[in-house]
């Protein structure tokens, strides 16, 4: 994502049971990174089971007795995966490069926020509909 000289990362949260979005940061894979998409977790969720791909930064980032790490293959991480496939469908700069996208991160983060604003509300509208029925 971005350029080579400046590769930025979209880091995710999402609900197991729902596949709503809980928190997102957009930066390098660094710790600063990890640390504010966990921040932005609401912190009812961070007291949770935390699953994840692997990554060596995690362990920082999460409490060991909450981190379960799901084995390539595993078929644990298909919700993340289904989930970054739709991100993908609707922001076409996750797609292609684009000299815009480059120079303009802060363009991605409020794209992004609509987004998955808009994704998690017709999550919830779906779930109160089946509800009520």
């Amino acid at each position: 994502m971005g350029t080579k000289k400046n590769p930025q990362w979209i880091w995710l949260a999402w609900a197991y049971q729902t596949t709503q979005v809980l928190g997102f940061a957009v930066g390098p894979r660094d710790l600063s990174t990890g640390q504010a998409m966990w921040d932005s977790i609401p912190a009812g969720y961070r007291r949770k089971q935390v699953y994840t791909d692997g990554l060596l930064l995690y362990e920082e980032l999460i409490p060991w007795n909450q981190h379960w790490v799901c084995p390539k293959g595993s078929g644990d991480t298909c919700i993340a995966e289904g989930c970054n496939n739709y991100l993908r469908h609707r922001v076409s700069y996750l797609v292609r490069k684009s000299m815009s996208f480059a120079r303009n991160v802060d363009w991605l983060k409020r794209r992004l926020l609509w987004v998955l604003f808009a994704r998690n509300e017709r999550i919830k509208t779906k779930a109160l509909k089946k509800q009520s029925k």
